[in-house]
């Protein structure tokens, strides 16, 4: 089972660096007091201007597909023993909606090009 632990809204970036640790800290508790969970994602939503960019990238946060926004991620291991995945998404509001928006388009038309091939 994958869990979504949280879609957390930081105020600025520099809020971001503590609570990186913190929102670890606590998608490790989670997965460890629940036995079923093989992996978490967790969402980071703040603004990424470019020192906020520049400095994720220098630790190893990854870009990621996104239609207008600056949207990175980094996998990390958590739990006691360090077994699960946890994919941290950074990303600015605008870029959760719009993309989510843009993902969900192409999976109706997915499903209404189905429909009337069969």
């Amino acid at each position: 089972m994958s869990l979504n632990v949280a879609i957390t809204s930081w105020p600025s970036s520099s809020v971001f660096v503590i609570s990186d640790s913190q929102c670890r800290l606590y998608a490790s508790e989670l997965a460890d007091k629940i036995p079923s969970v093989l992996e978490v994602f967790a969402f980071a939503i703040v603004e990424v201007g470019d020192e906020f960019y520049r400095e994720l990238k220098q630790t190893n946060y990854k870009d990621i597909f996104s239609l207008k926004e600056r949207v990175v991620y980094q996998d990390f291991k958590i739990g006691s023993k360090d077994s699960i995945p946890l994919h941290l998404y950074v990303m600015p509001v605008e870029a959760l909606i719009k993309d989510a928006k843009a993902r969900n388009r192409v999976f109706e038309e997915v499903l209404r090009f189905n429909i009337e091939k069969s």
